[in-house]
């Protein structure tokens, strides 16, 4: 019996990889998502969440999905994130 007629069989199937994104996302962004004066020190201490009242704004383009860093007041690197403008937690 091959592994195809195992599979057929009732044996262990494999799960079907998830579909490609419909639009946008997904794509490895060189936009910068950058924090408010003091609402980096949650996510300096491991707080995997970034809230939309802590974001001062959107340097470059980045669609739903796509890639960001995420910058602290200063421009310093603290993470990379999915960007998703429609939560109200934002890429971490």
């Amino acid at each position: 019996m091959s592994a195809d007629d195992s599979a057929s069989a009732g044996g262990s199937r494999r799960p079907s990889s998830p579909p490609p994104p419909q639009q946008g996302g997904g794509e490895d962004s060189t936009a910068r998502v950058v924090l408010r004066r003091g609402r980096a020190r949650p996510l300096w201490f491991g707080h995997p969440w970034v809230y939309a009242n802590a974001i001062d704004r959107l340097e470059g383009k980045a669609e739903p999905g796509d890639v960001v860093s995420l910058a602290d007041h200063d421009g310093r690197f603290i993470a990379r994130g999915l960007y998703n403008p429609r939560s109200m937690k934002r890429p971490s």
